[in-house]
């Protein structure tokens, strides 16, 4: 992660106000970043459906797409140390996912 984007996220989470955030971290497991998270969610899909988003960039190739996964832990690894995991076969069912997570999260806030 680019360490000026990480200063810019530690900046927002010391100056918010709200009770609850959501974070987007690109290799939060990778980079020990879950270890000050409430909670962690693993966002999943297909292998195909992952080289089909990643070439519809412009600017991947398959084998610099397979030397990123390479170096990346296998899913079933990612899942197994997240609280939740997130299908994304369709925007419309992630979304849903989330807000069940949130609502799950608040739960769990509300009876602690």
């Amino acid at each position: 992660v680019d360490p000026f984007v990480a200063l810019d996220r530690d900046k927002f989470l010391q100056n918010t106000t709200s009770e609850d955030i959501v974070c987007d971290i690109p290799l939060l497991l990778e980079t020990g970043g879950d270890k000050i998270m409430v909670a962690v969610s693993c966002v999943v899909t297909d292998y195909e459906t992952q080289k089909l988003r990643a070439f519809e960039r412009g600017t991947m190739t398959l084998i610099h797409l397979e030397k990123i996964m390479a170096k990346q832990p296998p899913t079933k690894e990612k899942t197994e140390r997240s609280h939740y995991t997130i299908i994304t076969d369709t925007l419309e069912n992630a979304k849903h996912q989330v807000v069940a997570i949130l609502e799950d999260i608040k739960g769990h806030k509300n009876h602690a």
